[in-house]
């Protein structure tokens, strides 16, 4: 079978997995949610304290208003990543609740592709030289890489089940039941 790179049933590392990408992702898109409408503030009402210079005041609201905007559109990349994200680890949570060997394949190759974009960015972020981003890049693309690596085995140990005979018995059974009761043998 191989070895199993959890401390717990693959089946469950995977739905731990899932929850903590739910989780980062939920938390992630309110940060921006956050970052979008101070942008729109900042478009709407930047610069609105009264200054004794007419012209100041000006090129400050216009400087805020500028900032809003990039602040806005960044929000709204971020929040379409974050809600991808979501969407990712709704469908890893599906392949563990119901052992379903194609929603675990289809999260493997869009979270490989999404890796490899993100190596891309770190590369991009060692020529520019923010430590804090290179870090934290840095240890999402290894947890990423263990992640995979879990799915991977989660993955390996549904199709060795279904060459043994076993399929999933009618959309896979709930948290409590083992595997015994999550599957049977084909006739």
């Amino acid at each position: 079978m191989g070895m199993n790179p959890c401390c717990c049933s693959l089946q469950s590392g995977v739905k731990a997995i899932a929850i903590f990408g739910m989780v980062k992702s939920t938390f992630l898109l309110v940060i921006s949610i956050i970052a979008l409408v101070s942008g729109i503030i900042l478009i709407n009402h930047g610069g609105s304290r009264s200054s004794a210079s007419e012209e100041t005041d000006s090129h400050r609201r216009e400087i805020a208003a500028a900032v809003g905007v990039v602040a806005v559109i960044v929000a709204c990349f971020i929040i379409a990543i974050c809600l991808i994200y979501f969407a990712l680890a709704v469908l890893l949570w599906k392949a563990a609740q119901n052992r379903n060997e194609k929603y675990s394949r289809i999260w493997l190759i869009i979270t490989c592709i999404l890796w490899v974009l993100a190596l891309f960015q770190l590369f991009w972020l060692l020529s520019s030289g923010g430590r804090f981003d290179i870090s934290l890049t840095s240890l999402q693309l290894l947890l990423d890489i263990y992640f995979i690596w879990v799915v991977m085995a989660f993955r390996k140990e549904l199709l060795e089940q279904e060459a043994q005979g076993f399929v999933v018995a009618g959309g896979g059974g709930n948290a409590e039941s083992g595997p015994s009761s999550s599957y049977k043998m084909e006739q």
